[in-house]
């Protein structure tokens, strides 16, 4: 059976970002789930493919609030990409600057 094309989704680990690789998954895409936290990360991985029956879902590891972090997860990924869903986002109170200075 051929599988879909890769689908990127940052922030997987809960709520949206969560429901929306599952669904991804569910209807036979490759997943790549983007995740700064490596147990919860684990822990969403499984639940997906428990759930869906969808072995092609993985996990990297990055911190996109760093422009090193963003270098090195895209030197790692090797497949075509079909789709990216960034749904990782933060609502800071006040100015904040990245540790780059953005």
């Amino acid at each position: 059976m051929l599988m879909k094309p890769v689908t990127i989704v940052t922030g997987a680990t809960g709520a949206i970002g969560k429901a929306i690789a599952r669904q991804m998954a569910e209807n036979g895409y490759e997943v790549i789930m983007i995740c700064r936290n490596a147990q919860k990360a684990e822990a969403a991985r499984k639940e997906i493919i428990q759930t869906t029956k969808n072995q092609n879902v993985f996990v990297e590891i990055a911190d996109l609030s760093r422009l090193s972090g963003i270098k090195s997860l895209a030197a790692r990924m090797q497949a075509p990409v079909f789709s990216l869903i960034n749904n990782a986002a933060a609502t800071p109170m006040s100015r904040e600057e990245t540790a780059d200075g953005i």
